[in-house]
């Protein structure tokens, strides 16, 4: 089984174990914090460390099980990633490709297409018609942070740090709007942006704080629960907007507190000031959460999903004949192209594209 990067997107010196991913992706650059090589790159070590045999490759020979990220798929030139056309070449046809979407469109040359977020793959708030027509998918997590460093236990009952971690253009606009970080400095709290090169680092951190769109109406379904995830493994409480990625994966109020307004986030945080017991309680919560998406656990779902969806899936496919695959593929295909079409359409009846701002995720 390979995982596979093109010959022109092949990265420099490829770490030999997952605990060199990190230190590999800061020593050779940002770029391989991206989603493609993260999938590709990452899960391949993680597997490989838990004697799962697999391999990188920038190759494809025909009858192959491949295993990539939609952007290392052939598309139309040019465009932004959530607006390229798949392209189909000759190889696709001669491979089984399982295709981990990211927040891109359905890729229509897949046979298996894996999803970040536990709400699109059992279309959560979808109509049933639209959800006889989507392809089947299948819930992956996106990895947690690599060479993550937790809160420092030293800071103790100090809550003063509430920090974002991410591309500032993620964030709703009015909390990086400097007048608001100068009100919340003069409540008390100091607001910080982790971009790429900090991603891994919450030791000086108190609270997470993430909202993509306070005003946006739809449900973000293309999106994963990563910043939850990293607030349970990193031992602070999380501040999160609406999102269904979140919701789906919430048991208990407990898990992370959720805000629709700059108001709401002023509330949460004074809340978690005043009450270090609620802090405590969100804590530990998320520790006990963290045990089933730390990289130990979701190396078993890759490998859960390998064994018995993927593999069974891909034997069965190699031993059909070439009309039968093709067959196949056809019909997949479409279904992936009306399911695109159908979500435009209801995009487009509830207002314009740049309103929405994110792409066919209405609900």
């Amino acid at each position: 089984m390979r995982f596979f990067i093109p010959p022109g997107e092949w990265p420099v010196d490829v770490p030999s174990s997952a605990r060199e991913y990190w230190p590999w992706t800061l020593r050779e650059g940002l770029e391989y914090a991206s989603g493609r090589y993260v999938t590709t790159v990452r899960t391949c070590l993680e597997l490989q460390a838990v004697g799962f045999p697999c391999e990188l490759t920038n190759t494809v020979t025909p009858d192959a099980l491949i295993v990539t990220h939609v952007d290392f798929l052939p598309h139309t030139p040019g465009e932004a990633p959530w607006n390229r056309r798949a392209r189909f070449e000759s190889w696709l046809r001669d491979s089984f490709i399982v295709c981990y979407q990211a927040d891109r469109p359905r890729y229509p040359y897949a046979d298996l297409r894996l999803v970040q977020n536990r709400a699109d793959a059992v279309g959560t708030g979808v109509p049933g018609w639209l959800r006889r027509l989507r392809p089947p998918l299948t819930y992956m997590p996106y990895w947690t942070q690599p060479g993550l460093l937790p809160r420092n236990p030293d800071r103790g009952e100090e809550f003063v740090n509430v920090a974002f971690f991410g591309n500032p253009g993620e964030s709703d606009p009015s909390l990086v709007d400097p007048a608001w970080v100068a009100r919340m400095g003069r409540m008390g709290f100091r607001f910080q942006i982790n971009q790429v090169a900090r991603w891994h680092d919450y030791r000086d951190v108190d609270a997470v704080l993430a909202v993509r769109g306070f005003d946006y109406q739809g449900e973000w379904f293309w999106k994963p629960p990563t910043k939850l995830f990293n607030a349970w493994l990193a031992g602070v409480p999380a501040v999160l907007g609406r999102e269904s990625a979140y919701r789906a994966e919430r048991e208990s109020e407990l898990d992370y507190i959720e805000v629709r307004s700059r108001a709401e986030v002023e509330a949460a945080l004074m809340a978690l000031r005043e009450k270090p017991e609620l802090r405590a309680a969100i804590v530990a919560q998320g520790q006990q959460r963290a045990q089933r998406v730390n990289a130990e656990a979701i190396t078993a779902c890759w490998r859960q999903f390998l064994e018995h969806q993927a593999y069974p899936a891909y034997e069965r496919w190699r031993r059909s004949s070439t009309f039968a695959r093709r067959a196949w593929r056809l019909r997949d295909g479409a279904r992936t192209r009306a399911e695109t079409i159908a979500q435009t359409l209801r995009v487009a009846s509830h207002g314009s594209r740049e309103s929405l701002r994110h792409r066919k995720d209405w609900n």
